[in-house]
């Protein structure tokens, strides 16, 4: 049977001749109700505590109604601690797990991106030297060419210096020229 405060506020008796005194009833009555109202606040504010302990111990360990997972008929409640922790921890290796497998993936796509940049910046080096090379080349070409026009010059200035040794004015001062045959001088 469940009596509100509210009724046993509202309680009322008969009178009779060798009864209780009415107003020690009545003030008995309102302590009555009082403490009733107390428990019964506190057992609804117990009720919230046990649903919201409920709810965050369901968050944390991504199950569901946390004595589903209880299997035993009657486990004490160190046992359902520790089966709940198991549960949490498992879920905590489970959540790690992917986590790593998120960083692992992260990390491998960030080396990816890393060898494409730096594929870029050796290319770029590449080219540049490449450039540098084409410039050399072109560079050791024209001195190729002012060699070989150097060359020819001083080929011409000594044929011009031997034309002009060999051109003696009315053959005086002409040396008979010397067989290269001849090793030896005569002076």
């Amino acid at each position: 049977m469940d009596i509100t405060p509210q009724q046993v506020r509202q309680a009322t008796f008969s009178l009779t001749r060798k009864g209780f005194d009415p107003s020690e009833v009545a003030h008995y009555l309102q302590q009555v109700a009082d403490e009733m109202a107390r428990l019964h606040n506190h057992a609804v504010a117990m009720e919230r505590m046990a649903r919201a302990a409920k709810e965050r111990l369901s968050a944390l360990t991504g199950l569901g109604d946390p004595s589903e997972v209880i299997t035993d008929a009657d486990p004490t409640p160190v046992e359902r601690a520790l089966q709940l922790a198991h549960r949490a921890a498992e879920a905590v290796r489970t959540q790690a797990r992917q986590d790593a497998q998120q960083i692992m993936a992260a990390a491998q796509t960030e080396a990816e991106s890393r060898g494409a940049l730096e594929a870029v910046r050796l290319r770029e080096e590449i080219d540049l030297l490449t450039g540098k090379r084409e410039f050399l080349a072109a560079d050791l070409e024209q001195l190729e060419e002012f060699i070989a026009a150097q060359r020819r010059r001083i080929h011409s200035v000594g044929r011009e210096m031997l034309a002009f040794a060999e051109n003696v004015p009315l053959g005086v001062g002409r040396e008979p020229r010397l067989d290269p045959d001849q090793e030896s001088l005569q002076l």
